[in-house]
């Protein structure tokens, strides 16, 4: 929940204000300062299908790519007000859109995998959402008019703050359910594994409570260090 309200907080800063932000770039005037929304929202949907496809090879856990793109974000947002020339912080919009509309790919896949039983998943998403909307509230807030004179430099500032402490909590959660994503992993694996072989898999499941090596992003071993490839 707080990941997700202190990621929405950057995303809806930004996502709400982009017009505002182009037109004071001094690009163009409204409504035709609306055409510029067009490129971030192109990239992100390209962003938003390699994620699906990268999530389905299972190359790295969700965590890790999701870590990988809060990367972008931050840096996104730093440029915002660090730098002035108006095609660099434009670059920036079209970069910041991407990721944070992908975030939420990987980030939602990760989070429906650690939930057990329909009632309770549906009112742990439910509630989640509740909270997390909170971030989209107050992200367009802080987008003052009395700092709208250096381009909203001080928002930003703001809204890149939000996301590093999002990374930190997204760092403990992954912690927290390592053990569910090794195993996630492992069975994505074989299912992509079997689906080459022509096969349907219906071996091994998810366990979800076993502690696991998570010493590497690309071997996948027991507790004991032994690559696993059938059921336990």
């Amino acid at each position: 929940m707080l990941s997700q309200a202190l990621v929405n907080m950057g995303n809806y800063a930004l996502t709400w204000y982009l017009p505002t932000i182009t037109t004071s770039l001094g690009f163009a005037s409204l409504p035709r300062n609306q055409l510029l929304n067009i490129p971030p929202a192109f990239a992100a949907v390209i962003t938003i299908i390699f994620a699906a496809w990268f999530i389905r090879q299972a190359f790295i856990p969700r965590p890790a790519f999701i870590m990988i793109i809060m990367v972008g974000q931050i840096v996104c947002f730093i440029l915002f007000f660090t730098i002035s020339n108006p095609v660099g912080i434009y670059i920036a919009c079209i970069l910041g859109t991407a990721f944070t509309q992908t975030y939420f790919i990987p980030f939602w896949a990760w989070r429906s995998s650690t939930l057990k039983g329909s009632t309770g998943a549906a009112f742990t998403l439910g509630f989640q959402n509740c909270v997390g909307q909170v971030g989209g509230v107050v992200g367009p807030q802080i987008f003052l008019e009395k700092w709208a004179y250096n381009r909203y430099k001080n928002s930003f500032a703001i809204a890149a703050s939000a996301v590093i402490a999002a990374a930190f909590s997204n760092l403990l959660t992954w912690w927290l359910t390592r053990n569910v994503e090794l195993d996630v992993l492992r069975i994505a694996r074989l299912r992509r594994q079997a689906q080459k072989e022509g096969r349907i898999f219906s071996e091994d499941d998810v366990h979800v409570f076993e502690e696991r090596d998570y010493g590497s992003f690309f071997k996948l071993g027991d507790k004991n260090g032994q690559v696993r490839q059938s059921s336990v």
